[in-house]
């Protein structure tokens, strides 16, 4: 319909009428591009907002998969503490041989947690989205990250390390069919004179019982980076 005034009014030479629908059409023509501007930003803003929140849910999932390796951890705490505290005496009374037992059996519990990271591969292959973040975030994020991947392969190093002398390969280690509930379970298959003569079982028991609170160590750590990033996923969302 304009196309078509404007025409009129060239054959006419009102040049007026045509300069005006001319601006009438650029006019127009600009807003529909902001328009679409908008309306992309608006779902980018939106899909950034997702991401965040998907995100976010990620890192209190793995919080959770590291305090419950923590938890496990600590249940045999005090028997792996009593354990080193016979072989150093080379005492023992029931309840001590029972803790003996008890840490031993924890040995060979499943300590390799697997984290996830997959909202961190959504965003980063999305520019339009990462474009959207402050500066000060997307190098949190990196480094988070980072750290994420770091501690996923020290614990899966640290584990198979740890089997590759494990205390189950001790021949004074055995099993005991019918132990608490009727669970099989290792326990020390000799005394506890023989097992303290023996500095490879000593050397086997310490070295794995080491893997395993250096584990809890960094399990303990990755809780503490893990808050402080959630704390800058809910300042960085908060400001979009």
């Amino acid at each position: 319909m304009i196309m078509r005034r404007l025409s009129t009014s060239i054959r006419k030479q009102d040049w007026f009428t045509v300069l005006i629908e001319m601006l009438i059409v650029i006019l127009g023509v600009y807003l529909g591009i902001q328009l679409g501007n908008w309306n992309e930003a608006n779902r980018n803003n939106t899909r950034l907002i997702g991401a965040l929140e998907r995100l976010e849910g990620e890192v209190r999932t793995n919080m959770d998969i590291a305090s419950d390796l923590i938890a496990i951890i600590e249940e045999e705490q005090d028997e792996r503490v009593v354990a080193l505290e016979v072989l150093q005496s080379c005492t023992a009374d029931a309840a001590q041989m029972d803790a003996l037992n008890v840490a031993i059996t924890s040995t060979i519990r499943d300590y390799a947690p697997s984290f996830i990271d997959n909202s961190f591969s959504e965003l980063l292959g999305r520019d339009e989205l990462l474009d959207l973040l402050s500066s000060e975030f997307r190098q949190v994020m990196g480094g988070y990250r980072g750290q994420l991947t770091e501690d996923q392969d020290q614990f899966n190093t640290n584990f198979n390390l740890m089997w590759m002398d494990h205390l189950i390969r001790s021949p004074m280690v055995g099993v005991d069919f019918e132990g608490e509930e009727g669970s099989p379970r290792l326990v020390l298959a000799t005394g506890i004179e023989e097992a303290c003569a023996d500095p490879r079982f000593q050397v086997q028991l310490l070295t794995t019982v080491s893997f395993i609170m250096g584990l809890r160590l960094r399990a303990e750590r990755f809780v503490e980076e893990s808050e402080a990033f959630l704390a800058s996923i809910q300042s960085e969302r908060g400001a979009l």
